[in-house]
């Protein structure tokens, strides 16, 4: 079948380590500079304090992050308190709908995928976003979840699924993913080095439910969080 170009867009994973830097500061405009220079259409952001604590001063960060950015927001909650909410976000350029929080199996603290529809042309993209535990064990039951919950929504959309996963890349707990997901890596070709800054680590990752072209992937060089942003732009085809 022929092949026609619906878009190219840039998507970025980011675990904003809710806004403290490399100096161990506080300063959401780092993350803000950061999320500007990317450039990107679609973000999801991991560890985003929603006027959670005084750690970050209160802020609802997303809300600010998304004024800032003039981009459409969701957000998922992975813990919930009186005074706030911490967990994921998914920033686009492109209208969100069908949001959903998903509570995965964790034994250690609470871990949740956000998932949603954007519509690009017309072409609908599913966009999930994660950040696994800190346990083999956790991490174990929480990409079986995930993928369950994928397969129910049984959808033949074009399915993106980012985040931190909490192992390196080529770790066997990863191999489940793999089997239903392309790694943009390995469509690349590129190895785009550590994504856990100053620890030889890539816990950071795109997949993609079909093979598309990758144009570029590359890390991306900031010190406002403990990891760097994961860039890729990918080319969305239409068969015709």
């Amino acid at each position: 079948m022929k092949e026609d170009s619906i878009a190219q867009i840039r998507v970025a994973t980011y675990n904003i380590h809710h806004g403290v830097n490399q100096g161990d500061i506080y300063n959401l405009q780092g993350i803000a500079a950061t999320l500007k220079n990317l450039d990107a259409d679609i973000i999801a952001l991991q560890e985003v304090d929603q006027g959670w604590g005084i750690r970050s001063n209160y802020d609802k960060q997303l809300d600010i992050l998304a004024k800032e950015l003039n981009m459409y927001s969701a957000f998922a909650p992975a813990l919930d308190r009186k005074i706030g909410q911490y967990g994921l976000a998914v920033l686009s350029r492109f209208p969100i709908s069908n949001i959903e929080t998903k509570y995965l199996s964790s034994t250690l603290e609470q871990r949740v995928l956000l998932a949603l529809e954007v519509k690009i042309n017309d072409i609908t993209l599913n966009v999930y976003n994660t950040h696994l535990g800190l346990s083999t064990k956790d991490r174990q039951a929480q990409i079986k979840d995930i993928l369950n919950y994928i397969t129910m929504k049984a959808k033949s959309n074009l399915s993106l699924l980012m985040g931190d996963f909490n192992v390196n890349k080529g770790s066997t707990e990863l191999e489940p993913i793999s089997q239903s997901f392309f790694e943009v890596e390995e469509l690349s070709n590129k190895d785009i080095g550590e994504t856990l800054i100053d620890q030889n680590l890539k816990v950071d990752n795109i997949y993609l439910s079909t093979k598309m072209p990758i144009k570029a992937l590359k890390t991306f060089s900031s010190s406002a969080s403990d990891h760097y942003p994961v860039v890729v732009d990918l080319l969305i085809l239409k068969e015709k």
